[in-house]
């Protein structure tokens, strides 16, 4: 997504769908949709264009959200909302009761990935931060997750300055990790989410996209997104010079075997009416090409 395409996602579209779900499409809010749009813009331009910015140049990696997840509290508290950290790791729950009602829940994603920020903008990334296994990485917000929890803090917002327009209890979810092999959501769900703050009864969230027309809101009927395996491999071996390789046994190929027949699981053993994505996203042997590693390890994903 351009750069200039962020401000009428978090402008007109976030805040609106989650206020429209959550106080039904009352007659009241349709007619006063006009309204509701100015305010939105009007927050964008004082606040949260700003907040845009930061989260987008300070991002963090999955499990280690720390400031992150404590500009997000920070927000919360000051909103008025009972603000729970620590959940999950790096979790943070924002409630706000409101006499009787559903209690909904909205949920945003709140880490970055590792990958090096070139677009130029002035507030691009800088961020070099250690993952949970310890190596050195860049970061930047590569799938939206800056506009997530930007829209979440908007709504967060516009609904405690709205108390007298709906009722029920307002529960905002941070999650970290959810572009980690095991999600922060599970972490989260470990953690007793549901037995500390209760059920939900509607769970709400939403994903930009490049594809999608700025300012746009899109929905389908049934599941949105595929679900995802994540599966590390380790492919041992036997080190020798590289000029000797009769002298071990090669990993490299091996794994290089593999990674080619997974792409047939989807070619082969699905149906073509049937969706699947299989991507191999780390392929890591030696530190050195004079040398046969003694193992390859192999990341992927089944979508």
């Amino acid at each position: 997504m351009r750069p200039e395409s962020f401000k009428p996602w978090i402008q007109r579209s976030v805040c609106i769908v989650f206020c429209l779900a959550l106080t039904g499409l009352t007659p009241q809010l349709l007619a006063d949709l006009e309204a509701l749009e100015a305010e939105v813009q009007a927050d964008y331009e004082q606040r949260l264009g700003a907040l845009f910015e930061h989260f987008h140049a300070n991002p963090e990696l999955s499990f280690v959200e720390f400031k992150t997840a404590a500009r997000m509290a920070d927000e919360m508290q000051a909103l008025g909302y009972e603000v729970t950290s620590g959940i999950g790791g790096t979790g943070v729950i924002g409630v706000l009761e409101n006499g009787p009602g559903p209690l909904v829940m909205m949920r945003a994603d709140m880490d970055g990935l590792p990958v090096r920020e070139e677009t130029g903008l002035s507030y691009a990334s800088r961020v070099m931060q250690e993952t949970v296994e310890g190596d050195l990485m860049p970061v930047m917000h590569a799938c939206g997750h800056d506009v997530h929890i930007t829209a979440l803090i908007g709504t967060a917002r516009y609904m405690a300055n709205h108390r007298d327009e709906w009722s029920g209890t307002l529960m905002l979810l941070a999650q970290p990790a959810e572009e980690w092999k095991t999600s922060g959501a599970a972490a989260m769900k470990q953690d007793g989410v549901w037995a500390k703050f209760g059920t939900p009864d509607y769970a709400l969230a939403f994903h930009v996209a490049a594809e999608i027309e700025a300012g746009k809101l899109y929905a389908s009927e049934g599941a949105a997104y595929s679900a995802v395996d994540s599966i590390d491999i380790t492919v041992p071996g036997i080190g020798a010079h590289g000029a000797s390789p009769h002298r071990g046994k090669d990993p490299v190929v091996i794994a290089s075997q593999i990674v080619l027949a997974l792409q047939t699981i989807v070619a082969r053993e699905l149906s073509p009416r049937e969706p699947g994505v299989v991507t191999v996203g780390v392929f890591r042997a030696g530190p050195t090409g004079l040398l046969e590693p003694r193992s390859v390890r192999l990341a992927f994903q089944n979508h």
